[in-house]
């Protein structure tokens, strides 16, 4: 079956590109190959791909699942050619030039647009190079076999082959200093690990004693690691480290920085671009604990074993408000943030987000006869982070 579409130049594309940008044409293929496969039929063709082009296509696309580079499984779709003026202004004389690929889908992918691959023809070993095919078929490049058995082919399929005529040429193109634009983002490749290296600046209000306070901000780092999963890898869940920030024990007027564990979750977009830039949006979630010295001391305080009579005594004073401004609790902590992971390589991401954060951390008061009574206080800060995502 032979389709053909031709774009001449009284088309709205003609009229609209005023712009000297030329981004190469592809959003026409693309725009067609998203009608025509909007609902695919599957078959079990088989692909064989040449031997110096297999390391291309040993990925599913949009996953991070292997297959065999060297013969492929799936639909072949369909044949696409596309034809270019060679020179500009179109006239009768005028050369094109075309690339021919095949749309495929393989097998394992769902069906949607970002999963179909063109595949240029010359990287296909063609059935009718090594198969002697009848005449009627001996020359097509659109006959591919069923997967029957990858070493000797038993059935044949057909496909369609879709012309695309571009004949049209935009004024934009002849001029010399046109600015050609790519517009494909850096292929990134997510494995089932994933790590985080942030450099973190903090607002916050902290007590310069037990009536005021003041606004302080500080740097912070912080280092995470964990798993991804998900069909696309888009769910992730590990273990935050971070060096904290500089906060007051208001009973005595000492710093102390506030280190914190928490457990670091993350939900990244799917789709490889965020108003029509190269990023995907994330969010993240974290819960768990102040780890410094005098956090640390509250902890024990509640958990540990030492003198339990005094801890009962003063957990009573506590309950009946005869020591205000003393809290027991646990030095818990959590946080949020929305951000955006920009892909640089296929292995790492520049990642630049804002977020909140509740610290609570331990503090020591001298009352009711003891030196070093254990308390809590908390504090809230407005946090934005920015590093790399492996």
């Amino acid at each position: 079956m032979l389709r053909i579409l031709k774009i001449n130049s009284k088309s709205n594309y003609s009229r609209k590109c005023h712009l000297r940008i030329n981004f190469k044409l592809y959003l026409i293929p693309c725009f067609f190959l998203l009608i025509c496969c909007s609902v695919t039929k599957r078959f079990d063709d088989a692909i064989r791909i040449k031997e110096k082009f297999e390391n291309q296509y040993t990925m599913r696309p949009g996953s991070n699942e292997s297959r065999n580079g060297k013969t492929l499984r799936g639909t072949a779709v369909k044949i696409q050619v596309i034809s270019r003026p060679d020179s500009c202004p179109v006239t009768v004389t005028t050369k094109y030039s075309s690339q021919v690929v095949l749309v495929f889908l393989d097998e394992n992918s769902v069906d949607k647009s970002e999963n179909f691959e063109t595949i240029p023809i010359e990287n296909i070993e063609l059935v009718n190079s090594f198969v002697n095919l009848p005449d009627s078929q001996n020359k097509k490049i659109n006959v591919f076999e069923v997967y029957n058995n990858p070493n000797e082919v038993r059935s044949l399929r057909e496909i369609p082959v879709d012309t695309i005529i571009i004949d049209t040429c935009c004024p934009c193109r002849c001029q010399p200093l046109s600015l050609e634009l790519d517009i494909s983002c850096p292929k990134r490749t997510y494995s089932s690990f994933f790590s985080e290296l942030r450099a973190g600046y903090a607002i916050y209000n902290d007590k310069i004693n037990l009536f005021s306070e003041k606004v302080r901000q500080g740097w912070m780092f912080e280092g995470v690691g964990g798993m991804r999963f998900g069909a696309e890898k888009e769910w992730g869940i590990g273990l935050a480290l971070s060096t904290g920030i500089m906060a007051r024990n208001s009973f005595k007027l000492e710093d102390a920085m506030r280190y914190t564990v928490m457990l670091h979750g993350r939900y990244q977009s799917t789709k490889e671009k965020f108003l029509g830039l190269c990023m995907r949006p994330f969010i993240y979630g974290q819960f768990g604990l102040t780890v410094d010295d005098l956090s640390l001391k509250l902890m024990d305080f509640n958990f540990g074993s030492g003198c339990e009579d005094c801890k009962k005594y003063l957990k009573d004073l506590q309950a009946n408000n005869l020591i205000p401004g003393i809290d027991f609790s646990l030095p818990i902590s959590f946080g949020f943030g929305v951000g955006f992971d920009i892909p640089v390589v296929s292995f790492f991401d520049l990642s630049v987000d804002i977020g909140f954060r509740s610290l609570g951390f331990g503090e020591s008061a001298q009352i009711a006869g003891f030196e070093n009574v254990p308390s809590l206080r908390r504090i809230n800060m407005f946090l934005m982070r920015f590093g790399i995502t492996y």
